[in-house]
């Protein structure tokens, strides 16, 4: 290499490099960003036994939002939590409440409590008996599609979660690059 005025190897490689755009880096951010726009809307239970109330929800919540289905009782509602898991839970019933929050199990759902009356009291005991959020009967489209946005986005988060612990708890146990279990499995396993 000459250093009389002529470019070294090193100045050479520095300039390609600038001249590259830059590239994005595998963060945890854009990963969780890119999870979400490639996970279905989420499932959703509602339990509703009003029948004129059932049906004005199932109106006003967009299928893109949230994939449900409704039942009108409480034993029904029970029973289909039980066949299959649901991430939401929007119901009128502070027992559907109260029997899905004694339950043990190892996900809970996030309950949207629909009251009765728009008053103070009636929506406190929404949240006394286990539920997230609390929404009048009679409120607004708006505060509804909000409320129901903000249920479906902590879905979403609480599953893009579950799948990162999954991955980092392959990670911390295996090597990537022989696959065996790692150093660190064997000593917590023996």
């Amino acid at each position: 290499m000459r250093t009389d005025g002529h470019t070294t190897v090193i100045q050479r490689v520095l300039e390609r490099r600038a001249q590259q755009p830059p590239t994005i880096q595998d963060d945890t951010a854009s990963t969780i960003a890119v999870m979400l726009r490639c996970l279905p809307p989420p499932k959703a239970l509602l339990a509703i036994s009003d029948a004129v109330l059932r049906r004005h929800i199932q109106g006003r919540i967009a299928p893109d939002m949230l994939d449900f289905e409704a039942v009108d009782d409480d034993a029904a509602a029970i029973d289909a939590f039980g066949q299959e898991f649901r991430p939401v839970v929007l119901t009128d019933s502070l027992e559907v409440i109260r029997s899905l929050r004694s339950q043990q199990a190892e996900r809970i759902p996030y309950i949207l409590y629909i009251s009765e009356l728009d008053e103070a009291a009636e929506r406190e005991s929404g949240p006394v008996a286990g539920a997230d959020d609390c929404i009048g009967r009679r409120s607004p489209e708006a505060e509804l599609r909000a409320r129901v946005g903000s249920a479906r986005r902590i879905a979403e988060l609480e599953a893009v979660l579950r799948i990162a612990l999954i991955e980092n708890h392959k990670l911390s146990t295996t090597d990537d690059l022989t696959r065996v279990a790692s150093r660190r499995f064997f000593s917590k396993h023996f």
